[in-house]
């Protein structure tokens, strides 16, 4: 099976296209370059095809149950390569996983990431942060850390480095402000500012934001809603800004610029990624 047979075999999935992100342009051949192959409603990729040592190889994502079982059955299906290897396997094309087996599991794949009917949710209670939510910012710090496509999710631990850790240790005291996002008794979301020596602050009566929403729970607004309602509370202290520092590459840049914050300089965070450093004006827009 060449790389292409296995992209078209793809496309043949409902509203399936090709992807080539790292590469800047579309390569149709059995080359080197690396193909995502995405579901149209979500953009989510289900599968990455590419060629390694000579060998084709294709990433699927899969249940980490079924995952475990398949990789004792085929010496050709291992844990998946720059992939969380909890729930991706990489599969070598040709060896010794059958085609009928290797399209099960680009089926399964695609079940795994296509667009789910939501429950019919509440609206979610945007309150501001109380005491007994403080613990529960270590959850919300490890899921604000931004992991691009294709890299693995580090341990939990990373939340504990220092300069990761500041952005909550001993949250509480004068200058600190947040604000949560409640669904059934759940905290989904949370938003909260600190002047702290980050890697967003700026002087020291600017107050460096930070905001996280469990995964299960973003694309619904709720983020939105956090920011602005922090905003307010800020306002209410008398703080006139804010800021924050945000990788260049992830997306949510795009999300601060609506919200008002622009780019006021550029700097590389403690793991060497560029950051852009935004600043909002909270007077501009009462």
């Amino acid at each position: 099976m060449t790389k292409r047979e296995l992209i078209e075999y793809c496309l043949t999935l409902p509203l399936a296209y090709e992807d080539y992100p790292f590469d800047g342009q579309a390569a149709h051949s059995d080359d080197g370059t690396w193909t995502v192959m995405r579901h149209g409603s979500n953009k989510k990729s289900f599968a990455h095809i590419y060629e390694r040592n000579d060998k084709l190889c294709i990433n699927l994502k899969c249940d980490p149950f079924k995952a475990d079982f398949l990789r004792n059955v085929y010496k050709d299906l291992v844990p998946g390569w720059h992939m969380n290897k909890t729930h991706w396997n990489t599969v070598f094309v040709g060896g010794d996983v059958p085609t009928s087996e290797l399209y099960d599991l680009i089926q399964h794949s695609y079940d795994l990431i296509k667009p789910k009917r939501r429950k019919k949710m509440q609206t979610p209670i945007i309150r501001e942060i109380a005491p007994a939510d403080y613990p529960k910012l270590d959850d919300f710090l490890y899921h604000a850390i931004f992991i691009p496509e294709g890299e693995e999710y580090p341990a939990r631990e990373i939340i504990f480095q220092p300069e990761i850790y500041v952005y909550v240790k001993d949250f509480g005291g004068k200058d600190d402000s947040g604000v949560v996002a409640e669904m059934d008794g759940q905290l989904v979301g949370a938003a909260w500012a600190r002047i702290i020596p980050a890697y967003g602050n700026i002087d020291k009566e600017t107050p460096e934001l930070a905001i996280s929403i469990l995964p299960d729970f973003r694309g619904r607004g709720i983020g939105t809603e956090l920011m602005n309602s922090l905003f307010e509370l800020l306002r209410k202290r008398g703080y006139t800004r804010t800021s924050l520092s945000v990788q260049q590459n992830n997306p949510a840049v795009r999300f601060y610029e609506r919200l008002g914050y622009v780019v006021t300089d550029e700097k590389k965070d403690h793991a060497g990624h560029d950051d852009f450093i935004m600043v909002k004006d909270l007077q501009s827009d009462k």
